[in-house]
Formats: C-alpha cells, sequence, structure tokens
C-alpha cells in the first residue's frame, strides 16, 4: 500500500497546535499508513518523543528533519507569521519522493485524506486552494493579471517541478528582492513564483477563516456555491487562519471546542490560553448572548 508523505513545519513555540494536528491527522485516516515530516530547528529530545507518541498504534513512519536556517535569516515577517513560515520551502530536499503534502501547525483534520493525496499534479507545481476575499496584488508580485492566489497553508506538491525549476531558491531571491511586497510571508513568495501554474481543489481541503466570514453571495465570487457550503458544513481539514485561534480565549470559531478535545488527547491537556487574563476569563464565562455587550463596554473604557 502506498504510504502518504505529510509534512508540517513547526517551531518549539508551535507544539501545543502541532500536537492536535497530528492527532486528528491520525485519528482521521485510520485507512492508510504515513510517512510524517516534522520540519524544524529546536524540537528537544523529549518532545519528539511525545509527538511520535500520538501513534498510539505504531503504524505510522516519523522523521525529525531539523534543518538549517541560517539561509533564513534576513527574510521579512509580519502580522502572526514566523521564520518557522519558510520552512517548507525545504521540502524538496527533505522528502524522497515525487510528491508530498504539507500542511499547516494550524490545523485541524476532520476526514479522510485521499481524494486530495489522488489528485494529479503532474501538470502543475502544486494543488491547492484559493485564497478567499483577495486579490489585486498582481504588479506588486510579478504575476500575470489572470494568476489565482492560493493558500500555502495546504498543498498537494509536485516535487519533481519544485527540484526542476529550483522553487525554493527563486522564492528566496524574489522574498529578499521585494521585501515590500510580502505580506504572507512565503505564501506571497511561493505564488509570485508559481504565477498561476498551479492546481484548485475543493476549499473543503483547506477550509479557512475567511470562508466562514464571507457572505453568501460574495461566497459565490470564488468558488461553486454548493462546494462552499459543503466545505463549511464537512470540512475535511478546517485552517485556523487568522490572528486568532481557538487556543485565545475569546476566540469563537465553530470548531474551537474540538481542538480542545484534541489538544486533551495530548501531553499538553493543561494547556492555558496564550492570551488569558482575569478580565477575558470573566467575560468568557458571560453567555454568548451578552458577551459582545460586554466586550464593547470595554473597549470604550480602554
Amino acid at each position: 500500500m502506498e504510504k502518504y508523505n505529510i509534512v508540517f513545519a513547526s517551531d518549539r513555540g508551535y507544539l501545543p497546535h502541532l500536537s492536535v494536528a497530528l492527532a486528528s491527522l491520525i485519528d482521521s485516516n485510520s485507512e492508510v499508513t504515513l510517512n510524517i515530516y516534522i520540519i524544524n530547528t529546536d524540537i528537544k529530545s523529549d518532545e519528539w518523543l511525545n509527538l511520535i507518541g500520538l501513534d498510539t498504534q505504531r503504524r505510522h513512519t516519523f522523521f525529525n528533519a531539523q534543518i538549517n536556517d541560517n539561509e533564513l535569516v534576513d527574510l521579512v515577517t509580519n502580522y502572526h507569521f514566523t521564520k518557522a513560515n519558510y520552512y517548507r520551502l525545504f521540502i524538496d530536499d527533505i522528502v524522497p519522493f515525487d510528491k508530498a503534502l504539507y500542511i499547516d501547525s494550524d490545523v485541524l483534520v476532520n476526514g479522510s485524506l485521499a481524494g486530495l493525496w489522488n489528485t494529479n499534479v503532474d501538470d502543475f507545481y502544486l494543488a491547492a486552494v484559493e485564497e478567499p476575499g483577495f486579490f489585486t496584488r498582481h504588479n506588486d508580485l510579478e504575476m500575470d493579471l489572470n494568476a489565482k492566489y492560493f493558500n500555502s497553508g495546504v498543498m498537494l506538491l509536485n516535487l519533481n517541478a519544485w527540484r526542476k525549476n529550483e522553487v525554493r531558491k527563486r522564492v528566496l531571491e524574489f522574498v529578499r528582492r521585494k521585501p515590500e511586497a510580502i505580506q504572507y510571508v512565503d505564501q506571497c513568495g511561493l505564488n509570485s513564483i508559481v504565477n498561476g501554474n498551479w492546481l484548485s481543489v475543493s476549499p473543503k481541503y483547506n477550509m479557512q477563516n475567511a470562508i466562514l466570514d464571507m457572505e453568501k453571495h460574495a461566497r459565490n465570487a470564488h468558488y461553486d456555491f454548493d462546494d462552499i457550503d459543503y466545505a463549511v458544513t464537512s470540512p475535511v481539514v478546517i485552517h485556523f487562519t487568522g490572528s486568532s485561534k481557538p487556543w485565545h480565549l475569546l476566540n469563537k470559531h465553530p470548531f474551537k471546542k474540538k481542538y480542545w478535545n484534541y489538544l486533551r488527547q495530548t501531553t499538553y491537556k493543561r494547556f492555558i490560553p496564550t492570551d488569558f487574563t482575569i478580565k477575558k476569563f470573566l467575560i468568557w464565562c458571560i453567555p454568548n448572548q451578552y458577551r459582545n455587550n460586554i466586550i464593547n463596554f470595554f473597549k470604550k473604557i480602554n
């Protein structure tokens, strides 16, 4: 049976959330075996044992893909992103196969990845899901005007094309040459180099926050209406995009409870929300129907 080559990239600060991604991946794909690569620079041996311990049946193969990140020292980062976002650019060196599925660490895998894994990407750099609500910056990123912009949080990669066309080298060159054009770190660089030569797949494989937030008439401008509705109700990969995450106390994501259910199955089950304060905790205790009024009140007095 063919193994799926699954790749994550993380630093130590994201290990609780990576653990959720791994636990949900293994739980939702019990019918297959996986090669799981985790690109990092600093995961300690005890932390690594905790990660591979999530595979309680010992069915899968884990690779601790530690890299030297000296090549990334001067790259631009902004918003909530870090240098670790660029680690995925090393995948073609790390995975000795023709195909790999990259998944961000701020996700919850909610179903089988078979449909995505079996997608033919021979004629493309990758398969991905479009970034909804975007894109007007073709000139900044030196892209063709008809090229679509994808979200790099879930990508089925044609590694032969990446190696042949030196994708990492070209992305890093672009990011260094035009740092003012980079908003979403590696994602902007990848879209510039790929320049529309990617295959669009169902948004159920990367159900981003923006898809939840968009009005139905706006959703239809980017995707088939039925596909979007299915992605919202039956997502395969739930991607917690944006700066507000389910591990934040006042986050309202509809899959937040499921995230915490998986977190409690890991060694990070006593994890405290990173934005915890007494004030936020008291607000969190208030029923939802009153909470917005209280939040608005505190905003006015601050």
